[in-house]
């Protein structure tokens, strides 16, 4: 049965035995969806850690990020729904636990783990020091200014300069 099926279920009514056994079930799927993600984490810093002595990775104030947009009594925030729905998202991603795997495999190994400020990283161009728009392209990136390097935007930022 389906988390979405248990959820919307409508015969079972508030305490009642079958609404139990439900949040039971609901329960129990919750938490192999989180042992699932932390497995996923385990398996993909050890792999990454194990190939790479060094890792640069964003430092995202996932607190900030996540914080609540429904503002105060007087200012009340707006699109309340949708970032409720993309702070879910993002706490669902496990971005604190991976970079807290990566340090400590890091430091068994004997690697390190660079936390790069997140301001302009996807505009900038790892062949120049200088700012380029372009965060405004979708996959594949070529910086014509001066260098004409032609960029994938995941790797951008590891690429040598």
């Amino acid at each position: 049965m389906l988390l979405k099926d248990l959820a919307n279920s409508h015969q079972a009514f508030k305490y009642s035995q079958n609404w139990k056994k439900q949040q039971r079930r609901i329960a129990q799927l919750d938490i192999r969806i989180a042992n699932c993600r932390h497995d996923f984490l385990h398996q993909l810093s050890t792999e990454t850690s194990k190939n790479h002595a060094v890792i640069c990775i964003e430092n995202l104030q996932v607190k900030n990020m996540s914080r609540s947009a429904r503002g105060t009594v007087e200012e009340p925030g707006s699109n309340v729904a949708a970032k409720s729905g993309l702070n879910k998202a993002i706490l669902d991603q496990g971005w604190g636990t991976f970079r807290r795997m990566l340090e400590y495999k890091q430091l068994w190994r004997g690697g390190e783990v660079i936390a790069v400020p997140p301001r302009y990283t996807s505009q900038e161009c790892p062949k120049e020091t200088r700012q380029n728009n372009l965060a405004i392209f979708p996959i594949n990136v070529v910086c014509w200014a001066l260098c004409r390097t032609q960029v994938h935007r995941p790797s951008q930022r590891s690429l040598p300069s």
